[in-house]
């Protein structure tokens, strides 16, 4: 999603008070990974083949970091040590002696980050001419959110806070914006 100014004048405007505005989410099932810290030893089923070394969290996904060839799969950058690493995906049946845990988490349409509801986040904010392409991009109403909304997604209420700086201008033919921080205050 990147918002279209008006034009290259458009200037950079800090909030004086909250601003309502709202963000479409792909909801789904996917690994708490939070319940696995990275550099934590394991041993778990794999393909199911037996297996153990240490995990490692990157980028929002968890790795199996482990010497066994037969699973060189989706490569990691910190391999804690060992030669292999192999990414969550649903060969995975067992971690620790236990089935993997799962919640629900809710990720951001464009960029697929995974965000939570009543937290804040400050990404960058910048701008090329008139288009705004890094930032925290939202609809200013509902009606515009529902518009092009599909079936696995959700409307999350958020808030630009007071202070913090934002563009107003288009996407899509509909009022947006993009910020430096915004808040996930609720689903609606």
């Amino acid at each position: 999603m990147c918002l279209q100014l008006s034009s290259e004048k458009t200037k950079l405007s800090k909030a004086t008070k909250d601003i309502v505005c709202y963000k479409r989410l792909d909801v789904y099932e996917g690994l708490d990974i939070t319940k696995y810290p990275d550099g934590t030893a394991f041993k778990g089923v794999i393909k199911g083949i037996e297996c153990k070394g240490h995990l490692t969290v990157e980028y929002g996904r968890l790795y199996f970091c482990t010497n066994d060839s037969a699973l060189n799969g989706s490569s990691c950058d910190d391999k804690k040590g060992y030669k292999y690493s192999w990414v969550f995906d649903d060969r995975v049946t067992g971690i620790n002696g236990e089935a993997p845990v799962f919640i629900t988490v809710y990720k951001t349409i464009y960029q697929n980050f995974t965000v939570k509801i009543g937290e804040t986040y400050t990404p960058s904010l910048e701008r090329i001419g008139d288009t705004v392409y890094e930032g925290l991009h939202s609809y200013a109403n509902i009606r515009d959110t529902l518009r092009s909304m599909l079936e696995n997604e959700v409307i999350a209420r958020c808030i630009i806070p007071k202070g913090a700086f934002y563009y107003k201008g288009t996407f899509d033919g509909s009022t947006s914006y993009a910020s430096d921080t915004l808040t996930y205050v609720e689903l609606v």
